[in-house]
C-alpha cells in the first residue's frame, strides 16, 4: 500500500512538472481518489439494488495565459494523467483569446500531510450481507409500527479509500476517506390522507454510528413522524412565528444562504454578490460554515484545493 502511494505521488509530481515545462501553465492542480463504494436500495423489503466497486480517477485544473482549463480521467498512469492535462492546457489557451480579465488567484500556504481515518468498524471489512441486514432491520421496524405506514425506502451508502491532491505551489496531501450514509423514507395513509416523513444517517467516522443511530430507533423515529402527521391540521397562510429544529435550521440556510455564498456563483451575480458587511437577516441571526466537527458528515481536515478545513463566519449579527 505505502509502495502504491508513493508511486502514485511520483506519477502526480511528474504530471504537474510537464504542465509547468511543456505549457507554461501558470498553476496546476491535479484532484486524485481512491475508493471503494458500496450502495443498496430496499423497497418494502426487497432489495432491489445492492452494488460494490472501486472507483479510480483524477481531475485536473491548470490556469494557462490567466484562463482555466479543465480535464478527468479514470485512470491514474502517467501515460493517461499527462494526456489529460496536456488537454487542459490546450484548452485554456484556445480560451484565453476571449477571457475578459486574466484569473488572479489568493495566496495561500501550501501543505504536505497524510491523514489517515480510523474507524472502530471499517465499513470496507463489514459483509454486504450485513449491510443489507441493517437496512431491513430499518425496514422491519418502520413497517412493524402501525398497519397505516404502507410503504417504506431505504437507501445506504457507504465510501472508503483515500484522496490525493498535487500542485505546483508544493502542496500535496494524502487523506482517508470514509462516509456512511442511510437515507429513510415512509408513508403513510389514514382514509384519503397521505403522509411522508424521512430520516437520514451521516457519518465520517465509521459503521459505529448504527451502534448509536440504532435500526429501531431510526426506524421508531421515522415511522412515528408519518403516523403522527395523519392527524396533522393544514396550516393557515400567513406570517407567524415558528420554532425549528436544528436540523431544519441547518438546512435551510445551507441552502437558501449557503449555495449562494459559494464563491463562484457570488462572482458570478448571485443575490449575495452586493450584500458583504449589508444587513441581510435579523439581528438574532449569527451562522458558521464549520467543515471541523469530528465526525460529522460534512467534515474534512483539506478542501479540494489543499486548503485546510475553517470555522467560517458567514452572518454575524444580521451581517
Amino acid at each position: 500500500m505505502l509502495e502504491g502511494r508513493q508511486r502514485l505521488k511520483e506519477v502526480l509530481a511528474k504530471v504537474v512538472d510537464a504542465a509547468e515545462q511543456k505549457f507554461e501553465a501558470e498553476y496546476v492542480e491535479v484532484r486524485a481518489q481512491k475508493l471503494h463504494k458500496t450502495m443498496i436500495t430496499l423497497k418494502e423489503g426487497r432489495v432491489e439494488a445492492a452494488k460494490q466497486g472501486i472507483e479510480n480517477g483524477a481531475a485536473l485544473r491548470v490556469l494557462v495565459k490567466g484562463t482555466w482549463g479543465f480535464a478527468s480521467v479514470g485512470a491514474l498512469d502517467v501515460r493517461t494523467l499527462t494526456g489529460a492535462v496536456s488537454d487542459a492546457c490546450k484548452m485554456a489557451e484556445a480560451a484565453s483569446s476571449r477571457r475578459k480579465a486574466p484569473i488572479k488567484l489568493a495566496q495561500t500556504k501550501a501543505f504536505e500531510d497524510k491523514v489517515a481515518s480510523r474507524p472502530r468498524k471499517d465499513p470496507s471489512r463489514i459483509p454486504i450481507e450485513d449491510k443489507i441486514s441493517t437496512a431491513l432491520a430499518v425496514n422491519d421496524v418502520i413497517l412493524g409500527f402501525d398497519k397505516r405506514v404502507k410503504s417504506c425506502t431505504i437507501n445506504y451508502l457507504d465510501l472508503t479509500g483515500t484522496t490525493f491532491f498535487a500542485n505546483n505551489e508544493g502542496a500535496y496531501t494524502e487523506e482517508g476517506k470514509l462516509y456512511v450514509w442511510l437515507g429513510v423514507g415512509a408513508i403513510a395513509k389514514e382514509g384519503d390522507v397521505f403522509t411522508f416523513s424521512r430520516e437520514a444517517v451521516g457519518s465520517t467516522s465509521g459503521y459505529e454510528v448504527f451502534d448509536v443511530e440504532t435500526p429501531e430507533k431510526v426506524g421508531q423515529m421515522t415511522a412515528k413522524r408519518a403516523i403522527e402527521q395523519l392527524r396533522a391540521k393544514p396550516p393557515k397562510g400567513g406570517t407567524f412565528p415558528a420554532v425549528l429544529g436544528p436540523n431544519v435550521v441547518g438546512t435551510f440556510v445551507h441552502e437558501a444562504f449557503g449555495h449562494l455564498a459559494e464563491a463562484d456563483l457570488t462572482l458570478s451575480g448571485s443575490v449575495l454578490s452586493d450584500k458583504l458587511g449589508k444587513k441581510v437577516t435579523s439581528d438574532v441571526v449569527t451562522f458558521y460554515d464549520d467543515g471541523t466537527i469530528k465526525g460529522a458528515f460534512g467534515s474534512f481536515k483539506y478542501d479540494d484545493e489543499g486548503v485546510p478545513a475553517q470555522k467560517t463566519l458567514l452572518v454575524k449579527g444580521g451581517s
